[in-house]
């Protein structure tokens, strides 16, 4: 199951033991399984010792206990409950950087909507002129010019498990960073034209331009109409046959994630 899941970030295993010659199990485990953490009579809350050997316990992400008893009997349970974690939500431009003095400058680099480049321009400026807010505007410089190229990595690195998301996210991205840097524009270019060519990917791409329509429109009649667009389409790519796998999990996955935020919106305020 580790060696399966662990890559996805979205499951992993934990071992526990109960052995008085410690530093024995401490060896026998680093040298049969030094990727998996455990720990010495490990009692976490919910799962109370005591039911054999081996006895196994299976949690969601959420941290509820789902299931225990034989390992083998719990691993047809794991697929259906990596399926439901969500994915893990990449750092921002800035990470963890807080400004000080140039929040006007930062705020416009979190925009998805503003180009970077002139905004990249500025700070350099800065730099080169010196003063009270030359620091800042270099620790911004290092901090955006590092994100980028991590961010082309880890978008190639998805490429061929979400080829949907792929192709949004090159499409923004080409959008954002046009004049940044030439190489890196050339190889998000060739990561959206290999993900256009996955069968669905470009009805999903159109289904997510009307939800972006939807988002920014002025009209809750017009909104309503982008969105109701939006899923026939991506209902179109799960239920045909001629989208990739892939793509059928990724627009699947859209609608959930579309039916989970219009029940949190239909709540009502206590």
């Amino acid at each position: 199951m580790q060696t399966k899941y662990a890559e996805s970030e979205k499951f992993t295993v934990v071992l526990s033991y109960a052995q008085r010659r410690e530093q024995q199990a401490v060896d026998f485990l680093t040298e049969n399984a030094p990727n998996i953490p455990a720990f010495n009579q490990l009692n976490p809350t919910n799962a109370p010792c005591g039911g054999g050997i081996p006895d196994a316990y299976l949690f969601d992400h959420t941290g509820r206990l789902v299931s225990r008893g034989h390992p083998s009997r719990l691993y047809e349970h794991v697929p259906a409950l990596v399926a439901k974690v969500p994915d893990p939500i990449p750092p921002g431009i800035l990470g963890t950087f807080e400004p000080r003095h140039l929040v006007d400058e930062a705020a416009a680099l979190e925009d998805p909507t503003k180009p970077v480049a002139p905004i990249l321009e500025r700070l350099a400026a800065l730099v080169e002129r010196g003063g009270g807010k030359a620091e800042e505007a270099k620790a911004l410089l290092e901090q955006v010019r590092g994100w980028i190229p991590a961010e082309v990595e880890r978008l190639g690195a998805t490429a061929e498990k979400y080829p949907a998301s792929c192709a949004v996210h090159a499409q923004r991205f080409l959008a954002r960073f046009e004049g940044v840097d030439a190489a890196l524009e050339k190889r998000v270019e060739a990561l959206h034209k290999t993900a256009l060519k996955t069968p669905g990917v470009k009805d999903y791409v159109r289904a997510l331009e009307d939800l972006d329509r939807a988002a920014t429109s002025g009209s809750a009649r017009k909104a309503s109409q982008f969105e109701r667009r939006a899923r026939e389409k991506l209902q179109r790519i799960v239920e045909g046959s001629r989208a990739a796998r892939a793509v059928k999990d990724e627009a699947a996955a859209k609608l959930r994630e579309l039916d989970g935020q219009t029940s949190a919106g239909s709540g009502s305020g206590g």
